[in-house]
């Protein structure tokens, strides 16, 4: 069972050596990995340059961390793939286990693992896993005594509600990738972009669960995600284009649509508290509820007014 590890990364010569330790110091090596920077005007090229012989790289012009991911798995060969950032750590037996659940269940084409969220500064602590609704995992699926549990194969409708998955802690295969079409270049500069190719391999993999959690990620400053108004926007986008591409089986789509006009409700208020009244009146239109009360209505013209005055 061949592995390769991906890693995209942008001016994180200060975190990257780590990331890179804690793969070379796995009890299961990868057969490769793979670092593609994105056009980095830090160190990174020479932190890289530090692992000659042991990871592959290359570097590009700055695209975004799609594209990085994209072109980094294109060169490599391995049947599966681990997904890592560059400013994340694995614990040692991280990759040991996913060979481990794929074995106990050989269906599985894709994995992921719990993480925990750290601080900048080290001081805060967070278990995803344990932050998810109640009753968001089934009873049938909590952990077996090795901490693995096989998932429902409609799990992409609970991701609609909750978010456990995240790059730093996919395995999957190879040809489960490659059937849904891989990473779209069209999403690259959205923020959680990744969203897009977690969403369309749980709609259309097998999914296997490792509740360690088996990542550490850093919460810092420079983290992308940090943008909550361009990260509801990305949300929405690519929502729009699961369903507008029918790049999720059409039993998904009706509760997608669902959760797309939800989204943009959320936008267009977000739009509003933040005095962003000539985005709030672009969307307004497009929201069913708004159109159709009187309250949505004048919450549109008072829209409108705050726009025209800023003018």
């Amino acid at each position: 069972m061949k592995i390769a590890v991906i890693i995209a990364t942008y001016n994180r010569a200060h975190l990257i050596e780590k990331t890179l330790d804690s793969i070379l110091n796995q009890t299961r090596l990868p057969d490769e990995i793979f670092v593609c920077d994105d056009g980095s005007t830090d160190d990174t090229v020479k932190v890289l340059a530090r692992y000659s012989g042991k990871v592959s790289w290359k570097t590009q012009p700055n695209s975004g961390p799609s594209i990085a991911r994209r072109n980094a798995i294109q060169e490599t060969s391995a049947p599966w793939i681990a997904l890592c950032d560059s400013d994340d750590n694995w614990r040692p037996d991280y990759l040991e286990r996913k060979v481990a659940l794929v074995r106990n269940w050989q269906d599985v084409n894709f994995v992921f693992s719990n993480f925990i969220e750290v601080s900048e500064d080290g001081s805060g602590v967070f278990d995803k896993f344990k932050s998810a609704p109640d009753a968001f995992w089934s009873a049938d699926e909590r952990p077996d005594t090795l901490g693995f549990s096989h998932l429902d194969p409609d799990f992409f409708l609970r991701l609609l509600k909750f978010q456990p998955i995240f790059p730093s802690g996919m395995f999957f295969s190879r040809s489960l990738y490659t059937h849904v079409g891989g990473i779209k270049e069209s999403v690259s500069e959205l923020l959680s972009e990744d969203a897009h190719l977690t969403r369309r391999l749980t709609a259309y993999g097998t999914l296997g669960c490792d509740w360690q959690p088996a990542v550490r990620r850093s919460v810092h400053s420079s983290n992308r995600g940090s943008d909550y108004l361009r990260k509801l926007e990305g949300r929405l986008a690519i929502l729009q284009l699961l369903v507008d591409n029918n790049e999720i089986p059409a039993r998904l789509h009706p509760e997608t649509i669902d959760e797309i006009e939800r989204t943009k409700r959320r936008l267009f208020n977000n739009y509003r508290w933040a005095g962003e009244y000539t985005k709030a009146m672009k969307i307004a239109p497009q929201i069913k509820r708004l159109r159709s009360s009187y309250s949505g209505i004048a919450t549109y013209l008072s829209c409108l007014v705050r726009s025209c005055v800023r003018l």
